[in-house]
């Protein structure tokens, strides 16, 4: 009798613990079920335009740390840790973050979201010799201007990429998507057409303080020319006497300046009589407001030159 008990008492133990057990199992599935997916952007316009299309069904992030210069900016151990745990990784392409050559990342997760620009609409930059790109859009990216998103058209394409990779992530979410979709590009073209017309109603020549405008200049047509210009370069450098000359021989009217400069810098092109305008190219993620609030700065900026 009593080895009778034993054993039944060692059944229920055995059923007890593979019941509690498979708690534990349904528990830990129903976490990894709600987990979100992990979305990777390799600059802020690219995370921006992923979050407005998914909101909060992935945690979307920028690998580049708020108040550094995605350009200018390279991964440490832990950053490649991190971006080997996403879900997708969405690339810039036009040479921007070429460190992503110099990592091991899983093909499967990386998304170009220039794949669907043809050949002319990249920039080659200043003396570059840019070779025939492939179908996909691939090219010598190393010789290439990287800050495509500043040409909302273009903009628009890699949107198109990104969307139709979230309906991959997201299939059962089409719908809002979809619906996410067609807010962001009204509120893009809503942006266009007021840089459009800011810009159309200024009859100047344009010098610009770093090479990131040209998708820019390209999309509005502008008559603009880049210089690498530093705001603790001395303003009687050779640059800057490039610049003095050009602002003479072309009649240049204004100044698109990636910051605030400092007053020795503002002094001289007040001197000149050149407007200098602040437009932020977004390669930092922006402590304060977001890609569309910040565009629409810049433009006012630009308008407020006319005033």
């Amino acid at each position: 009798m009593s080895k009778t008990r034993t054993i039944f008492a060692a059944v229920l133990c055995f059923l007890a613990v593979a019941g509690c057990t498979k708690v534990n199992w349904s528990k830990t599935e129903l976490k990894r079920a709600r987990a979100k997916p992990i979305v990777i952007a390799v600059n802020y316009p690219l995370a921006y335009f992923a979050e407005r299309l998914v909101g909060t069904m992935a945690d979307v992030r920028c690998i580049v740390p708020v108040g550094e210069v995605a350009s200018q900016w390279n991964p440490n151990e832990e950053d490649v840790s991190e971006l080997q745990s996403a879900d997708l990784i969405l690339l810039n392409g036009a040479g921007f973050a070429s460190w992503i050559e110099s990592v091991t990342l899983p093909p499967s997760k990386l998304s170009v979201t220039t794949r669907g620009f043809s050949n002319d609409d990249f920039i080659a930059q200043t003396g570059a010799v840019v070779h025939t790109h492939g179908p996909k859009g691939e090219a010598d990216d190393a010789n290439l201007v990287s800050e495509t998103w500043l040409d909302i058209r273009l903009a628009t394409k890699q949107i198109d990429v990104i969307r139709e990779e979230m309906l991959k992530l997201f299939p059962q979410s089409r719908d809002q998507i979809q619906t996410n979709y067609d807010d962001l590009l009204a509120d893009l073209e809503k942006l266009d057409g007021e840089t459009d017309r800011v810009v159309k109603s200024l009859a100047a020549n344009w010098i610009a303080s770093r090479g990131c405008y040209e998708y820019f200049a390209k999309r509005y047509s502008l008559d603009l020319k880049s210089y690498d210009l530093r705001a603790d370069e001395a303003v009687n450098s050779q640059r800057w006497k490039l610049v003095d000359q050009d602002v003479k021989e072309r009649n240049v009217k204004a100044m698109l300046w990636h910051e605030q400069p400092n007053k020795e810098i503002q002094d001289r092109f007040d001197q000149l009589q050149v407007k200098v305008i602040v437009f932020c190219p977004l390669l930092k993620v922006p402590e304060d407001g977001d890609f569309l609030l910040i565009m629409n700065e810049s433009i006012h900026n630009i308008a407020a030159t006319s005033e």
